[in-house]
């Protein structure tokens, strides 16, 4: 098995949130019947900012670059730096702040009663195999037969995948009903 869709950072749309006080840029999703199933994205955050609220949805923040994101959810404080992520209810009232500069954060979100999902850091030796839904790399990272992802990249996976270098990547598995597709 190897790498199906290779998703480059930088050809990726940056698209305002629902709230309009951030961008985001969708990396993949299954879209459900009107609403997704499951999303994938890389939010930038550039100040103080509320995030928009997801009824119905399970939302995995991980930091994936920059000094630190201060997160205040439904009033509980966590510090992130890059690789710590935070679960919480996408109907929970969070403000986002950013501590020496923007900050890039992975967003997985899981709509409840159809999917779930985790998000986890790995960091892959050359010859490790990665059996992932999706991987995120936080710094270049070559995978299968010489599939080369930049920071930031992403890659759907179809199946176990063999790292061809060491590096860094966000590692994403998926349970749903509907296909991944980007």
């Amino acid at each position: 098995m190897d790498v199906t869709t290779v998703l480059r950072y930088d050809e990726l749309l940056a698209a305002p949130w629902r709230n309009g006080l951030g961008t985001t840029r969708e990396v993949a999703s299954s879209p459900g019947e009107g609403e997704f199933h499951w999303r994938v994205s890389i939010a930038e955050i550039v100040a103080a900012a509320g995030f928009s609220a997801f009824e119905g949805v399970d939302r995995t923040l991980t930091m994936i670059d920059g000094d630190e994101l201060r997160l205040d959810v439904a009033g509980a404080e966590h510090r992130l730096r890059v690789g710590d992520a935070a679960r919480f209810d996408g109907e929970a009232a969070v403000e986002g702040t950013p501590v020496g500069g923007r900050v890039l954060a992975l967003n997985l979100m899981n709509r409840r009663g159809r999917t779930t999902g985790s998000a986890q850091v790995v960091h892959l030796a050359a010859g490790d195999t990665l059996d992932a839904d999706l991987v995120c790399a936080l710094g270049p990272v070559e995978l299968g037969d010489g599939v080369r992802l930049a920071a930031f990249d992403c890659a759907l996976l179809d199946g176990p995948v063999r790292a061809r270098s060491g590096g860094q990547v966000v590692r994403i598995d998926i349970a749903a009903d509907s296909q991944v597709r980007s």
